[in-house]
């Protein structure tokens, strides 16, 4: 009878669930250093689109600001109440540690699981990606965007289908909508 393979403690701490699980930490931990207040005045912008949203209407006339990420903001204030910046920074986390993953499935693509380990090893303690996952800004869905689409090409490119050319085009428009450059 062949013996089941027991991961050690190296391996279980270097899995990416481990990674995942430690990167949800740190942004936590950066979410409560933050708390409920803005620091940019960017943010101001984002935040009055957002409201605007919330009342029915659309984005002022002649905003900078891409609609994706005030609609973003709607959803956090819906859910946890006008002015709740942490309700928006707790959505974001989700988006923060998909991000991970989804860099750690692209770098697996690439090279392999050592490189799928380092990387979301690297997405999980790198301070600009960190700090960018606690910002009231659209860094972080704009990244997932970036990241998702490239997964989508690269999927179409191997096995053509319907449901993941679909994904692409919402990829492609979900990055527009944030970031109209």
């Amino acid at each position: 009878m062949t013996e089941l393979h027991r991961p050690t403690l190296t391996e279980r701490l270097t899995s990416p669930g481990a990674i995942l699980a430690f990167a949800a930490l740190l942004r936590i931990a950066l979410l409560f250093a933050l708390g409920n207040r803005t620091y940019w005045a960017d943010t101001k912008e984002y935040e009055t689109n957002a409201l605007q949203f919330l009342s029915g209407h659309g984005p002022q006339g002649g905003t900078p600001r891409a609609p994706m990420y005030p609609l973003f903001m709607a959803l956090g204030f819906r859910l946890g109440g006008v002015g709740n910046y942490v309700a928006i920074r707790i959505l974001q986390l989700g988006l923060a540690i998909l991000l991970v993953h989804l860099s750690g499935q692209l770098a697996r693509r690439i090279a392999g699981t050592t490189a799928q380990r380092l990387t979301m090893f690297a997405m999980a303690v790198s301070p600009t990606v960190v700090f960018t996952s606690g910002m009231l800004y659209p860094t972080t869905l704009y990244s997932l965007a970036l990241v998702s689409i490239t997964l989508c090409a690269w999927e179409l490119a191997d096995r053509p289908a319907l449901r993941t050319a679909a994904l692409l085009g919402v990829g492609i428009t979900a990055g527009w909508l944030t970031d109209q450059v």
